[in-house]
């Protein structure tokens, strides 16, 4: 987890980000998010009009979803530290 997101407050379920936001709240490049809705890849996001915007919800579910205790197991298919 990044410091930014230790210290941001709690993510609400309706508060909608834009990109630049995602990118400072989060550390995610803004031409990866466009990259990553190009290819069908990332958090899901919502276009209002010709806006896009991310629920801090959404993208703090794609955050978590990518935490690994390993390069080879993410933390939900790892066993608890200390078992072996």
């Amino acid at each position: 987890m990044t410091e930014l997101m230790r210290n941001a407050a709690p993510a609400s379920p309706y508060r909608l980000l834009t990109e630049a936001q995602v990118e400072n709240l989060y550390g995610l490049n803004r031409r990866t998010l466009q990259h990553w809705r190009l290819t069908g890849r990332g958090p899901t996001y919502s276009k209002l009009g010709k806006s896009v915007r991310y629920l801090e919800t959404d993208i703090h579910a794609f955050v978590e979803a990518g935490r690994r205790r390993s390069t080879s197991v993410s933390l939900a298919d790892a066993a608890p530290m200390g078992n072996a």
